[in-house]
Protein backbone atom coordinates (compact mmCIF):
# COMPACT_ATOMS: atom_id res chain seq x y z
CA UNK A 1 0.00 0.00 0.00
CA UNK A 2 1.25 3.11 -0.73
CA UNK A 3 1.38 5.65 2.21
CA UNK A 4 1.64 9.16 0.32
CA UNK A 5 -1.89 8.60 -1.41
CA UNK A 6 -3.76 7.85 1.87
CA UNK A 7 -2.17 10.73 3.92
CA UNK A 8 -3.66 13.38 1.06
CA UNK A 9 -6.92 11.94 0.90
CA UNK A 10 -9.44 13.80 2.88
CA UNK A 11 -13.29 12.64 4.23
CA UNK A 12 -16.37 14.61 4.43
CA UNK A 13 -17.81 17.23 3.17
CA UNK A 14 -16.52 21.31 2.30
CA UNK A 15 -17.99 23.61 3.69
CA UNK A 16 -19.84 25.25 0.45
CA UNK A 17 -21.63 21.57 0.03
CA UNK A 18 -23.17 21.84 3.23
CA UNK A 19 -24.26 25.58 2.67
CA UNK A 20 -26.20 24.19 -0.43
CA UNK A 21 -27.65 21.62 0.84
CA UNK A 22 -28.99 23.59 3.71
CA UNK A 23 -30.33 26.10 1.12
CA UNK A 24 -31.87 23.84 -0.97
CA UNK A 25 -33.86 22.36 2.37
CA UNK A 26 -34.79 25.62 3.09
CA UNK A 27 -36.73 26.22 -0.45
CA UNK A 28 -38.01 23.29 -0.12
CA UNK A 29 -39.68 23.94 3.05
CA UNK A 30 -40.61 27.06 2.18
CA UNK A 31 -42.62 26.09 -0.40
CA UNK A 32 -44.16 22.90 1.64
CA UNK A 33 -45.11 24.56 4.77
CA UNK A 34 -47.81 26.85 3.42
CA UNK A 35 -48.91 24.59 1.26
CA UNK A 36 -49.68 22.19 3.91
CA UNK A 37 -51.44 25.06 6.06
CA UNK A 38 -53.71 25.52 3.02
CA UNK A 39 -54.88 21.95 2.78
CA UNK A 40 -55.13 21.07 6.76
CA UNK A 41 -57.58 24.72 6.68
CA UNK A 42 -59.11 23.03 3.74
CA UNK A 43 -59.76 19.67 5.81
CA UNK A 44 -61.53 21.22 8.62
CA UNK A 45 -63.81 23.36 6.50
CA UNK A 46 -64.64 19.75 4.95
CA UNK A 47 -64.81 18.29 8.08
CA UNK A 48 -67.00 21.12 9.69
CA UNK A 49 -69.31 21.17 6.76
CA UNK A 50 -70.11 17.10 6.96
CA UNK A 51 -70.56 17.53 10.55
CA UNK A 52 -73.02 20.49 9.80
CA UNK A 53 -74.95 18.13 7.66
CA UNK A 54 -74.90 15.45 10.04
CA UNK A 55 -76.59 17.95 12.25
CA UNK A 56 -79.13 18.99 10.02
CA UNK A 57 -79.91 15.31 9.05
CA UNK A 58 -80.63 14.67 12.53
CA UNK A 59 -82.32 18.06 13.51
CA UNK A 60 -84.78 16.90 10.09
CA UNK A 61 -85.44 13.50 11.88
CA UNK A 62 -86.64 14.77 14.76
CA UNK A 63 -88.78 17.25 13.27
CA UNK A 64 -90.41 14.55 11.27
CA UNK A 65 -90.80 12.69 14.98
CA UNK A 66 -92.45 15.78 16.53
CA UNK A 67 -90.01 17.31 18.23
CA UNK A 68 -91.12 21.69 17.82
CA UNK A 69 -88.84 24.18 17.39
CA UNK A 70 -89.38 25.35 21.16
CA UNK A 71 -88.14 21.77 22.13
CA UNK A 72 -85.40 21.78 20.09
CA UNK A 73 -83.94 25.24 21.05
CA UNK A 74 -84.57 24.62 25.11
CA UNK A 75 -83.70 20.95 25.63
CA UNK A 76 -83.65 19.02 21.96
CA UNK A 77 -80.08 19.77 21.44
CA UNK A 78 -79.24 17.63 24.49
CA UNK A 79 -81.73 15.10 22.75
CA UNK A 80 -79.72 15.58 19.18
CA UNK A 81 -76.34 14.77 21.35
CA UNK A 82 -77.52 11.97 22.66
CA UNK A 83 -79.16 10.27 20.03
CA UNK A 84 -76.52 10.70 16.89
CA UNK A 85 -73.30 12.32 18.51
CA UNK A 86 -72.49 10.35 21.38
CA UNK A 87 -73.86 12.43 24.28
CA UNK A 88 -71.49 15.64 23.10
CA UNK A 89 -72.63 17.94 20.54
CA UNK A 90 -69.65 18.49 18.19
CA UNK A 91 -67.68 21.65 18.11
CA UNK A 92 -66.47 23.45 14.85
CA UNK A 93 -62.97 22.25 13.78
CA UNK A 94 -62.28 25.77 12.33
CA UNK A 95 -63.52 28.03 15.50
CA UNK A 96 -63.29 25.43 18.25
CA UNK A 97 -67.07 26.87 18.99
CA UNK A 98 -70.59 25.04 19.28
CA UNK A 99 -72.55 24.84 15.50
CA UNK A 100 -75.43 27.52 15.71
CA UNK A 101 -78.54 25.92 14.48
CA UNK A 102 -81.20 28.34 12.67
CA UNK A 103 -84.51 27.08 11.38
CA UNK A 104 -87.60 28.72 9.63
CA UNK A 105 -90.75 27.16 9.63
CA UNK A 106 -89.92 24.08 10.73
CA UNK A 107 -88.32 23.12 7.27
CA UNK A 108 -85.66 25.16 6.86
CA UNK A 109 -82.26 24.39 8.35
CA UNK A 110 -79.39 26.32 8.37
CA UNK A 111 -76.21 25.12 10.25
CA UNK A 112 -72.69 27.83 10.76
CA UNK A 113 -70.88 29.10 12.91
CA UNK A 114 -68.83 32.18 13.15
CA UNK A 115 -67.25 32.58 10.55
CA UNK A 116 -69.04 30.06 7.89
CA UNK A 117 -72.53 29.33 7.00
CA UNK A 118 -71.94 25.30 6.03
CA UNK A 119 -75.49 23.76 5.34
CA UNK A 120 -77.13 23.94 3.35
CA UNK A 121 -75.05 25.71 1.02
CA UNK A 122 -71.00 27.08 1.87
CA UNK A 123 -70.13 30.44 2.67
CA UNK A 124 -67.87 32.33 4.04
CA UNK A 125 -68.92 35.17 6.25
CA UNK A 126 -67.52 38.06 5.73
Amino acid sequence: MNKKNCAGKKNGFTLIELIIVIAVIGIITSIAVPNYMSYKNDAKVKADEITAQNIAIAVKVELSKGLTLENISNSGYKKIADGYFNGVMPKSQITGESFIISIVNNSNIAVSTTKYKLYPEFQKIN
